[in-house]
């Protein structure tokens, strides 16, 4: 099985990573001796609260809760170094520095791992959706075909010619679903856009740098005449269907897709095209 033609998979893992996370800070994290002698656990919400004094002292774990929080809504494979860094970071953390002298950590809780756990699930995010194999003399003919030098019809069938990325209404009111063999796209305005699945010729996915508040992925889809026949945003109702059925296509291109789901900046990921003779 490739994970890749399940979306689902990655966000059922961040959605598990989000809510380790904020048990963690419910829990206990570690335990350190008081002046009898006794066991002081700390709650994780406490070490959130003061372990970013731990900076000054080389012990910079404490940052993974701010990578955190930004690779749950944007995944990218530079926030997952990061991550990774602060969990190896927070594995090496067994002294607590005070004023006086040095304290040691007694034993760790279950918050620790629970944080732990979390980081490492938002960590491995952008590398669920790749293929698991290697990539074979097949694949790599039919990867390399969707980058062999343009010709006039390959300009009109691969560049966008105008981002549709139009600002009415939220992007819960835009709608997509597969009708009678035919992807079919409303927007807010009810306007209808529809292709028929044996009609298209491409299908490019375009990022944008538009802001958490307008639509930053859009599913484009060509027709056999070179002209964008139809498209829709990422968060579409209907589109985790319409999604899944684009990328059962013969020859689909899911390490581009991944690409463009971890891409911060505006560009442009063809993601299939048609096999010509």
């Amino acid at each position: 099985m490739q994970i890749g033609k399940h979306p689902a998979i990655r966000n059922a893992v961040r959605i598990v990573s989000a809510f380790s996370y904020v048990a963690s800070m419910l829990l206990p994290a570690f335990a350190e001796p008081d002046s009898a002698h006794k066991l002081l656990w700390w709650k994780g919400y406490s070490v959130l609260a003061m372990g970013w004094l731990g900076i000054f002292n080389l012990q910079f774990a404490w940052l993974g809760n701010l990578a955190i929080a930004i690779s749950l809504i944007r995944p990218s494979r530079a926030l997952s170094a990061i991550l990774t860094f602060c969990a190896i970071s927070a594995l090496l953390w067994h002294e607590l520095p005070t004023d006086a002298t040095t304290k040691y950590i007694r034993d760790f809780g279950p918050s620790y791992y629970a944080w732990l756990f979390a980081l490492i699930g938002a960590a491995v995010v952008p590398f669920l959706g790749v293929p698991l194999k290697f990539p074979s003399a097949t694949f790599l003919k039919q990867h390399l075909s969707l980058r062999r030098p343009k010709s006039s019809r390959d300009d009109a069938s691969t560049m966008p010619r105008a981002r549709p990325n139009v600002q009415v209404g939220p992007l819960s009111r835009w709608a997509v679903t597969i009708m009678d063999g035919r992807v079919v796209a409303l927007d807010p305005t009810k306007s209808k856009r529809e292709i028929a699945l044996d009609s298209l010729d491409s299908v490019i996915i375009e990022t944008t740098d538009d802001g958490p508040y307008r639509a930053n992925m859009w599913w484009l889809l060509y027709g056999l005449d070179g002209k964008l026949a139809c498209a829709f945003p990422q968060g579409a109702r209907g589109e985790t269907m319409v999604v899944e059925t684009l990328m059962s296509l013969p020859d689909f291109d899911h390490r581009a897709m991944i690409e463009a789901e971890t891409a911060l900046h505006s560009a442009i990921f063809p993601v299939w095209q048609k096999t010509r003779a």
